[in-house]
This record gives structure tokens, sequence and C-alpha cells, in this order.
């Protein structure tokens, strides 16, 4: 459960920085982060939970799965490559 939390925390905090960002410069484009950081908060928390249910099953597997995919793939891969790359150019 902790890198539920620890993945929802970083979605979080990139909503709050974006809508931040959108509101201090005038950038509402911005804000197109918080809605995808919801959905992807609600899928991460949801697999965590359904692997804790059914754990040593085939719908915990699923759920490991889930997890492992969403908590590396948005807010690792997305959120902080694409940070990096706007850094780097």
């Amino acid at each position: 459960m902790s890198v539920a939390r620890s993945a929802a925390g970083v979605l979080l905090l990139t909503s709050v920085h974006h809508a931040y960002g959108a509101y201090l410069y005038d950038t509402p484009w911005r804000l197109r982060v918080v809605p995808f950081s919801i959905l992807a908060s609600s899928g991460i928390i949801g697999s965590a939970l359904a692997l804790r249910r059914w754990s040593g099953s085939t719908m915990g597997s699923i759920a490991l799965w889930a997890l492992t995919m969403l908590a590396l793939a948005i807010p690792i891969g997305l959120i902080g490559c694409s940070k990096v790359l706007t850094t780097m150019c």
C-alpha cells in the first residue's frame, strides 16, 4: 500500500503544481494534467485495494500487474520523463 500512497502523493503534488502554475502564469493549458492525475490515482489506489483483497489469486495477480504498470508508467514514466526532457530541451 505504501507504493500506492507514494504514487498518489506524487500525482497530487503534480496536480497542485500545475494548477498553481496555471493560475500564477495565466496558462490554463496546465490544468489538463489535473483530471489525468485524478484518474491515474484512482486506478493506482483501486488496484492496491484489489491486491489487498484478492492476494494470492488470479485477481490478485492482475491487480499486482495493474498496480505495477500504473505506478511506474504514470508518475515516473510520463511525468518524470517529461520533466527531464522539458528541462533538457
